[in-house]
C-alpha cells in the first residue's frame, strides 16, 4: 500500500513537471507566432507601400515617367532586396504562417517582376534618350522624323534589343520596337554607304569617279541619314565625286549669286522670280529665324532647284559666343530647313565672314565666303549696287547680296543682264567651289 502510494506520488510529480513544460512551450510557442506575424506584417506593408511607388514610376499607358530620380530607383531596388531578405528569415510555427508567408512571397515576386519592368523601361527610355535629339516617344507616339545625335554601334544595338525582348507586350513595347527598327536601318544605311564609297574615296582622296547612276543612288542614302554630322560628312564627299568639269567649262567666265539673311515674304520672291525669268540658278544663305518665319517661301525657293544654305539663326559672330551658343546657332537653323526640305545643308557662311577653328571644329559643315561685296546692304540704291558688280566682278566671283532689301530685287535684273553680256556663266555655290 505504502509503495502503491509513493508511485502514485511520483507519477503526479512528474505530471506536473510535464504540464508545467507543456505550458512554458506553449506560451513560447505562442509569443514566436505573435513575433513572426509582426515580422511578417511588417514585411507586407512594405510590400504595399513598394507596389505603390513602382506603379507610379509608369503612367496609365505604362510608359516610363521621365521625372522620377535615379536616387528614387535606387531606394525602391534596396527595399525590393531587403524584403527578400526579411521574408527568408520569417519561420513559419503554424499552417496560418505558412499560408500567409506563401501569399507574401507570391506578392514579392510581383514586386521584383513589376520592378525589373520598371528599370528596364527605364534604361530603355535613356538609351534612345542618348541616341535621339528629342523623346522618340513623345506622347507615347513613335516619332518617326526624329533627328538622332548618333547612331548606335551593333553591339549597343544588340543590347537594346534583348532589353526590349524582355519588356511585357504593351504600348512602350510596341513603340520602342518602332524606333528600335528605325535605329537598324540607320545603322544599316550608314554601313551600307561606307561600304559602297569606300572604292571610291580612301583618306580623304578620290581614287576613282562613280558614274552618274551610282551618285544619285550614294546621294539619295545620304540624304536618308538622320543624323546630321554623319549626313554633312557623306554629302561633303559626294561634293567631291562630281566629276570635274572639262577644261574648256573650267576656263568659262564663271559667277555664283548668293543671297543672304532672308528669306522674306516680298523681296524674297521678287528675286526668285527674276532668278527663275533669267533662267539662272544662287544660293540662298538663310537665317533660322527668318525660315521660322516664311516657311513657305523655303518651300517655293527648294521647288525651284535653287540650292539653300546655312546662315546661322539670329546673324551673330559665331567666333564671340559660346560652344554650346555656337551648336544652337548651327544646328537649330539646319533643323529647321531640313523640316521643310528634306535635306540637310552642307554649306555654311557664318555672319560678316567670321569664323575660327572654335567653328570648324564645332561643325563639318564647308565655309562658304565671297569675294565681291555688292555692298547693298549699305548703299541701298539699285544702281550703286549694280555699280559695286561691274566694278568687282572678275572670273569665278562669288557675290555677296541680301535678298531682305527691295533694292537689291530691284538691281537684280540689270545685274544679270550685264553679266550675261560679259559671258558669265552662273553657277550654285556647289558647283562653283571645286573650281575656286
Amino acid at each position: 500500500m505504502i509503495i502503491i502510494k509513493t508511485k502514485y506520488k511520483i507519477l503526479l510529480s512528474i505530471l506536473s513537471v510535464l504540464l508545467v513544460a507543456e505550458v512554458i512551450i506553449l506560451i513560447f510557442f505562442i509569443k514566436n507566432i505573435h513575433v513572426q506575424q509582426q515580422h511578417l506584417n511588417e514585411i507586407k506593408k512594405n510590400q504595399e507601400t513598394l507596389k505603390v511607388q513602382l506603379e507610379q514610376t509608369l503612367d496609365e499607358q505604362q510608359f516610363p515617367k521621365k521625372n522620377v530620380p535615379q536616387q528614387n530607383l535606387k531606394q525602391i531596388r534596396a527595399q525590393v532586396k531587403e524584403d527578400q531578405t526579411n521574408l527568408a528569415t520569417v519561420k513559419t510555427f503554424s499552417n496560418d504562417l505558412k499560408k500567409e508567408k506563401k501569399q507574401a512571397q507570391s506578392k514579392q515576386a510581383m514586386n521584383q517582376k513589376l520592378y525589373d519592368e520598371v528599370s528596364r523601361k527605364q534604361k530603355t527610355q535613356e538609351l534612345l534618350g542618348s541616341w535621339y535629339q528629342d523623346d522618340p516617344l513623345k506622347n507615347h507616339q513613335f516619332q518617326e522624323d526624329g533627328t538622332f545625335k548618333k547612331i548606335p554601334s551593333a553591339t549597343d544595338i544588340q543590347n537594346l534589343e534583348a532589353t526590349v525582348t524582355t519588356l511585357p507586350d504593351d504600348a512602350f513595347k510596341a513603340k520602342t520596337l518602332l524606333a528600335l527598327r528605325q535605329i537598324k536601318q540607320q545603322r544599316s544605311l550608314v554601313d551600307t554607304l561606307q561600304k559602297e564609297m569606300k572604292p571610291f574615296i580612301q583618306k580623304k582622296q578620290v581614287v576613282k569617279y562613280p558614274d552618274k547612276k551610282k551618285l544619285i543612288s550614294l546621294n539619295e542614302m545620304s540624304r536618308k541619314i538622320k543624323e546630321p554630322e554623319t549626313q554633312q560628312h557623306y554629302l561633303q564627299a559626294l561634293v567631291l565625286l562630281k566629276k570635274p568639269k572639262p577644261k574648256e567649262e573650267n576656263n568659262k567666265k564663271m559667277v555664283a549669286l548668293t543671297f543672304d539673311d532672308g528669306p522674306n515674304a516680298s523681296s524674297t520672291l521678287d528675286i526668285v522670280s527674276i532668278l527663275k525669268k533669267h533662267k539662272v540658278t544662287a544660293t540662298f544663305f538663310m537665317l533660322g529665324l527668318m525660315v521660322d518665319q516664311n516657311k513657305e517661301v523655303v518651300e517655293t525657293i527648294h521647288k525651284e532647284g535653287f540650292t539653300i544654305a546655312n546662315h546661322s539663326y539670329s546673324h551673330k559672330d559665331l567666333t564671340k559666343i559660346s560652344t554650346a551658343n555656337l551648336q544652337s546657332e548651327i544646328n537649330i537653323t539646319n533643323e529647321k530647313i531640313k523640316a521643310i526640305t528634306g535635306e540637310t545643308p552642307i554649306y555654311l557662311r557664318p555672319p560678316y565672314g567670321a569664323f575660327n577653328k572654335a567653328v570648324t571644329d564645332t561643325t563639318p559643315m564647308t565655309i562658304s565666303l565671297w569675294n565681291v561685296d555688292s555692298l547693298d546692304w549699305k548703299s541701298k540704291n539699285p544702281k550703286a549696287i549694280e555699280k559695286e558688280v561691274r566694278q568687282q566682278v572678275k572670273e569665278k566671283s562669288v557675290i555677296l547680296m541680301h535678298d531682305i532689301y527691295p533694292t537689291t530685287a530691284q538691281s537684280l535684273d540689270n545685274v544679270i543682264t550685264y553679266l550675261k553680256k560679259e559671258g558669265y556663266s552662273f553657277y550654285s555655290i556647289e558647283e562653283l567651289l571645286p573650281y575656286l
